[in-house]
């Protein structure tokens, strides 16, 4: 029996990933070697295949995982016993949400690519602001940034849900919270609270959880 080496890969890199096979949300890079090449492992220990890349930084997710090639940028491949490829070649790429991911080519605008690679709509410009900067989908809203330091808030549609007026924005479960720009150099900030549709609610400062 072969042994297996499992990469554990921690939380905060999954902005950087994309996906796995149907009923698994989450699948494993893994080596068959010490220093060999990788394969991928279900959550649930199915090996889908093995020794297939030189390099495999990040976990699967949903059903799609990324690769770093000779030129710097990252490759999409779907997590199958037999990975085949999506879309072209990266500078960026986000995990897909609801069939929808954000991704930079080389020398082009951020935009929204559907599963099979195609561009659904470029994010260049949103509400007459050139865009800069958008933050993997989450709960599937993204914040977007624009070149005179505001943000907004899209969803997978590229629909804009809030204006991009912001200094700063959080996204939460069911609500979002907004920095004014008169509230930027704040040590404690108000928070102007939407819901996901982009209605403002009653709260005027963010709620806090219990423990």
């Amino acid at each position: 029996m072969k042994r297996i080496y499992l990469t554990i890969v921690v939380i905060a890199s999954l902005c950087a990933v994309t996906s796995c096979n149907k009923g698994d949300k989450y699948c494993y890079p893994i080596q068959t070697e010490k220093d060999g090449r990788w394969g991928l492992m279900t959550s649930d220990g199915k090996v889908l295949f093995e020794d297939e890349f030189d390099e495999l930084e990040y976990i699967a997710v949903n059903g799609y995982f990324k690769v770093k090639n000779k030129d710097g940028l990252w490759e999409i491949y779907t997590a199958k016993e037999k990975p085949e490829q999506v879309g072209g070649e990266y500078k960026y790429i986000s995990p897909f949400s609801n069939g929808i991911a954000l991704a930079t080519e080389k020398d082009k605008p951020i935009a929204l690519i559907n599963t099979k690679g195609e561009v659904v709509k470029t994010l260049d410009e949103l509400s007459g602001k050139t865009v800069v900067s958008a933050s993997c989908f989450y709960q599937g809203l993204s914040r977007f940034g624009t070149d005179e330091e505001l943000h907004g808030i899209i969803n997978t549609k590229g629909d804009v849900i809030l204006e991009p007026k912001y200094a700063g924005i959080n996204i939460g479960k069911g609500l979002m919270g907004a920095i004014s720009k008169k509230d930027k150099d704040k040590d404690y900030p108000n928070f102007i609270i939407f819901d996901h549709k982009g209605k403002r609610t009653v709260y005027n400062q963010w709620p806090k959880t219990k423990n």
